[in-house]
């Protein structure tokens, strides 16, 4: 009977040829081969120069354009935009700038400006909780309270 082992969803192969891979990966692996034992340097370094190869293969392959988009955002901003979040849940787009107690909120289609939300003191961070009972906007501000948005 003959296994398929399987890891993060991808086959590695089957039971009989996975002991020669896992050789194969270990001699490729070490750094010093007549070793019966790999450091572990030796594989996180080449767990990584793997991750490199692998993305330098992709960017390779990938089509690069800049293309302006169309979508333009005519509302003012007072200061260095902080943080922008795209919440695909409630395809809401969500802004705020550095030292500031607003957010602004738009369309996540067509970034059409739907409001300015004012909070009580400067915001720190946004998050979208999405609970089965309830759906808000969490928002953390400077004076340690957290706000919920519907």
């Amino acid at each position: 009977m003959t296994k398929v082992m399987k890891a993060a969803g991808t086959a590695l192969g089957s039971s009989e040829d996975f002991p020669e891979k896992l050789v194969d990966l270990f001699f490729r692996a070490s750094k010093n081969a007549d070793l019966k034992m790999i450091e572990f340097s030796d594989l996180t370094s080449f767990l990584i120069e793997h991750e490199i190869t692998q993305q330098k293969s992709a960017m390779a392959n990938a089509d690069m354009k800049y293309e302006e988009s169309t979508l333009k955002d005519k509302r003012s901003h007072n200061n260095h935009i902080e943080r922008i979040y795209y919440f695909e849940r409630i395809d809401k787009v969500i802004l705020y700038e550095q030292n500031v107690k607003t957010f602004k909120v738009y369309s996540g289609s067509d970034l059409t400006w739907i409001q300015d939300i004012e909070c009580q003191s400067n915001i720190l961070a946004i998050e979208f909780c999405d609970l089965p009972d309830h759906k808000a906007l969490a928002v953390s501000l400077a004076d340690r309270t957290i706000v919920f948005f519907d």
